[in-house]
């Protein structure tokens, strides 16, 4: 199972923190619906707006394959290329479900 890596101990971390990690992976999945419903409606740039904005936070928490899947969704509906907004759209449901968010000890050394 993937997991969005966090320093802290796990009992360390503050539930704000806890709390944006989950709204972050309820965000990508609301995403995946807006995504679809762009695509019914012709949205392309929607879409690459999507995409944008997942390449430009993913890292952030923990999550590289998102960056990955949001420059791939970007450069897709920049490019009109529906088949691979589909199968991006995939890669990140997939990503969504096997996504854990874990919260690892800070480094005492």
């Amino acid at each position: 199972m993937a997991e969005a890596k966090h320093a802290g101990n796990e009992n360390d971390v503050p539930e704000a923190i806890r709390a944006l990690v989950a709204q972050y992976l309820v965000k990508r999945r609301v995403d995946v619906q807006r995504i679809y419903n762009c695509l019914n409606l012709g949205k392309l740039k929607e879409v690459a707006s999507i995409g944008h904005n997942m390449k430009g936070t993913g890292v952030g928490f923990g999550l590289p394959d998102a960056t990955k899947i949001g420059l791939n969704l970007e450069m897709a509906a920049k490019s009109g290329d529906v088949s691979a907004i589909r199968q991006e759209t995939a890669a990140l449901c997939e990503l969504l479900g096997r996504v854990e968010p874990e919260f690892i000890g800070a480094r005492t050394d």
